[in-house]
């Protein structure tokens, strides 16, 4: 489910006089911005700076000025001098927030406005513009968290109705919610779910779903981050002759082969690049054995790479960036993306499959600082961050490789029985994972299907 799009409400100083007090050579600059003559100014400003480098709030009213006039790049090396000049201001990283917003680039437009809200708390607007930039990059966890605490700041009536709409369209994020149960029309499944998500049911009389999701569910197109589908197929072989006569257990092992190559579109795995399974048990619940499987679903960041100027680099499928100087790189980098995987994923699912501790983590850990070092590579990475993103910088040049992002986590079950087939998907974003793991584990111990029903 997309979130439209906000806009930021920016709160910028046209005229700084913090900075320096003697302003008399500012005057006709200082009469052009005022005017919005922002070319005039610029000129004035530029000739005032080239003279008295030291001159602050020249400066920065020639950013505040090159911002009017559209020129962010020129805009942003202006603030980024003050920032550097004098770093306790606060209004340079209200400045540079908005710089970063307009280029879209919003983690560091996030960052800049944590610099300035950790100087100046006197603007609440700066948490709502934070909000806005954390659903641009749809990080609803933070983005639920922000929209909380706008929700008791002093926004004004209008942001207080886009916080509300904002809340609303995330849904209820909040793990420790009381559950209530849900059950389809035919009392064919029920189960317990959060109390706040809403459920939207589909049944042609062939297939049943249930969609319980924080999001609200409500055109056919619309997907959720974080909730359940509930997928009962009655009499399959009707809808697929080919598998009429079938044993329980291939009906089942031919559902779970079906949501590996994307679920007939039904479960979305095709919006993802990369996928793969990275547990799977049989369980019963409530006397109906199940095949349970947890799946990650990825997404490879398609960001431009920064580059030096005499190198041609060219994308491939996966979104990673190879550079023409050092083709070999490509092969090493694609054993680092698999260590990177399971450094994260260690983490995120040993609760749930029981499959590592930290001293597999640590030793996954050891294997990719020393590829890194034979692949001569410096790699940022945090392996206690469910949602990794790596970036890869080689020493001789300038090349940047950002390699994961967006990461999500499914745990699917499937059951099949006199030609009926149940199926039911958790999801939650990487980030939430961990988070929604109890609610999870305690809805597929209330899950209860009547597997003979026509």
């Amino acid at each position: 489910m997309k979130i439209a799009t906000l806009s930021l409400v920016f709160t910028l100083l046209g005229c700084l006089s913090t900075l320096r007090a003697d302003d008399n050579p500012m005057n006709a600059a200082d009469s052009a911005m005022r005017q919005h003559n922002w070319p005039k100014a610029i000129g004035i400003f530029k000739t005032i700076v080239a003279t008295d480098t030291g001159n602050l709030r020249a400066w920065y009213n020639l950013g505040y000025s090159y911002k009017n006039q559209e020129e962010f790049d020129s805009a942003l090396q202006c603030f980024v001098h003050v920032q550097k000049s004098k770093p306790d201001f606060a209004g340079t990283y209200l400045s540079l927030a908005e710089i970063y917003s307009h280029k879209k680039q919003f983690a560091d437009a996030v960052k800049a406005y944590d610099d300035f809200l950790k100087r100046d708390t006197t603007k609440p607007v700066a948490h709502f513009n934070r909000l806005a930039c954390l659903i641009s990059m749809d990080h609803r966890k933070d983005a639920y968290q922000e929209a909380k605490l706008c929700k008791s700041l002093p926004l004004g009536e209008g942001l207080e109705q886009k916080v509300d709409e904002i809340l609303a369209s995330l849904g209820d994020r909040n793990p420790t919610s009381a559950a209530k149960t849900f059950m389809d029309d035919h009392q064919i499944v029920s189960l317990s779910m959060p109390s706040g998500w809403t459920m939207k049911q589909v049944d042609d009389n062939k297939t049943m779903q249930m969609f319980i999701s924080a999001e609200k569910i409500v055109r056919d197109n619309d997907l959720y981050t974080l909730g359940c589908t509930v997928t009962f197929i009655r009499r399959i072989s009707k809808s697929i002759p080919s598998l009429k006569g079938k044993k329980d257990n291939e009906l089942a092992t031919y559902w779970l082969a079906v949501s590996d190559t994307g679920g007939m579109g039904m479960l979305g795995y095709e919006n993802y690049y990369w996928h793969r399974i990275i547990a799977e048990e049989n369980v019963v619940l409530n006397g109906i054995q199940f095949r349970k499987v947890i799946r990650e679903l990825q997404l490879l960041d398609d960001s431009p790479a920064e580059k030096s100027d005499n190198e041609e680099s060219n994308s491939n499928a996966t979104g990673s960036l190879e550079s023409n100087e050092d083709a070999s790189m490509n092969k090493n980098q694609a054993s680092t993306k698999e260590l990177l995987m399971q450094a994260a994923f260690y983490r995120s699912v040993h609760q749930a499959s029981g499959a590592t501790d930290k001293g597999s983590m640590a030793e996954l850990y050891e294997k990719l600082a020393k590829q890194q070092t034979n692949q001569n590579a410096e790699m940022d990475s945090d392996i206690n961050k469910t949602s990794i993103s790596a970036s890869i910088q080689k020493k001789n040049n300038k090349t940047k490789i950002t390699l994961f992002s967006s990461a999500k986590l499914c745990i699917q079950l499937v059951a099949a029985l006199k030609d009926n087939v149940c199926t039911v998907v958790y999801e939650a974003p990487a980030d939430e994972f961990d988070a929604y793991l109890p609610v999870f584990n305690a809805s597929m111990q209330s899950l209860k299907v009547n597997m003979s029903s026509k």
